[in-house]
């Protein structure tokens, strides 16, 4: 007769793997893919609640994001989208100096700096790489906010250097990009939501863009001449322009600029499938592939049935539960393989 202990041994896995079928629609916003942080769905009001900025910025209206989405923490990086360019999937920057640099983009040195001198186009093509979007401009400021109603700032309605990077703060990197991170995240763990670089987003502008808007899940007119950029603006960037809600810079989707970046979002479920045929789930950043093909110890799925019928198991790679459960342990690896 088998002891306890034994029989426990030999049905855990199967105990492990049903429970993961069954709390996986509650665990598939349980963790956050590497680098990115969840930002839950939610209204709140778009615009200038002080009436101290530009026309653009009004009527303050009730904007609603209505599905949870994921945001990078940081703006992609030198390091990061050489990686890209690397790959092939990216061009490299049109320049490889900053404002006061004349060594950038390549040297080691600013690697975890912001990545500058990229057009719309190409920020576009690096998300597309990672499987992943830009933000619209109404994603952008609700995230940017942090889960704070009506301030000036992601952290409140009064700056200091000690909060952002913008003209004489007192920072090491005045007046030019400062490494990502270095300033406090806001509610949501994003940051430089505020000052750094200004960030491309997905939106045509549109001055009186905000009296048509609707209130659900906005994405800006369905054509124009510039692209809309959020977060700063320029070199020195001033105070009010690091505002959540200034809309001071707008741009030609090939412009290149010293003071623009970019970040990327991500909508639920990115992670899984390899729409790109590049042998790695789609979203997944290199080295974390959604189908164990390095194999890397990363298991594929979240729970264990092709629900979807794609030939990728439904759900994305198990950070929660990283050492298990084992699915089907094709390779006996104790990890899942899926």
């Amino acid at each position: 007769m088998r002891s306890w202990a034994t029989r426990r041994f030999v049905n855990l896995p199967l105990i492990l793997c049903l429970a993961v079928l069954i709390l996986a629609p509650a665990m598939a916003f349980a963790y956050n893919p590497p680098g990115m942080s969840l930002i839950p769905a939610g209204c709140f009001n778009m615009g200038d609640a002080f009436s101290e900025g530009h026309s653009d910025e009004l009527p303050v209206h009730n904007v609603c994001i209505t599905s949870d989405f994921y945001m990078d923490v940081h703006e992609v990086t030198n390091a990061e989208y050489a990686a890209c360019v690397s790959g092939g999937g990216c061009m490299a920057p049109f320049f490889s100096y900053s404002y006061n640099h004349v060594s950038y983009y390549g040297n080691p040195t600013y690697n975890n700096f912001p990545v500058i001198y990229n057009d719309y186009n190409e920020s576009t093509a690096y998300c597309t790489w990672e499987g992943k979007r830009l933000p619209t401009e109404a994603e952008w400021e609700y995230a940017a906010r942090g889960g704070l109603a009506g301030k000036r700032y992601p952290w409140g309605d009064t700056i200091s250097g000690a909060k952002a990077n913008y003209d004489n703060s007192g920072d090491p990197w005045d007046n030019d990009t400062t490494p990502v991170g270095y300033y406090a995240a806001n509610g949501y763990g994003l940051y430089d939501m505020a000052g750094n670089v200004g960030e491309w987003v997905s939106d045509w502008y549109l001055a009186t863009y905000y009296s048509v808007s609707p209130t659900n899940n906005p994405t800006g007119p369905a054509s124009g001449t510039y692209r809309v950029v959020r977060g700063a603006k320029g070199f020195p960037v001033y105070m009010f322009d690091i505002r959540v809600a200034s809309r001071g810079q707008y741009f030609l989707p090939t412009n290149q600029y010293y003071t623009v970046g970019f970040r990327c979002a991500g909508d639920e479920g990115f992670a899984c499938e390899d729409l790109d045929g590049d042998g790695r789930g789609d979203g997944c950043v290199p080295g974390l592939d959604c189908d164990d093909l390095d194999p890397n110890n990363w298991n594929s799925c979240a729970t264990c049935a092709d629900t979807d019928s794609d030939s990728w198991f439904a759900g994305c790679d198990d950070y929660v539960t990283i050492s298990g459960p084992d699915c089907n342990n094709n390779n006996a690896r104790t990890w899942n393989t899926c």
